[in-house]
């Protein structure tokens, strides 16, 4: 699943009279995605992203070093 969020950072409106009128938006936006092969790989099973987060899923024993250099 992936989740999307666009939100507008500022609108810009000038006018000059031998030009006309000009308006801008700028819009700027992160997307998440999940990429389920790649947490099978690395947890040794099949786990959803909310199963990781919310701390269901036990960390696999290789995964010491990582998470001591994480401070967790």
């Amino acid at each position: 699943m992936s989740r999307a969020n666009v939100t507008p950072e500022a609108a810009i409106y000038a006018y000059s009279r031998s030009k006309g009128l000009f308006a801008g938006v700028s819009l700027e936006g992160a997307v998440i995605a999940t990429e389920k092969g790649k947490n099978e790989r690395y947890y040794g099973r099949s786990v959803t992203a909310s199963q990781i987060l919310s701390g269901k899923a036990a960390a696999p024993p290789g995964s010491a070093a990582l998470r001591n250099a994480a401070g967790r």
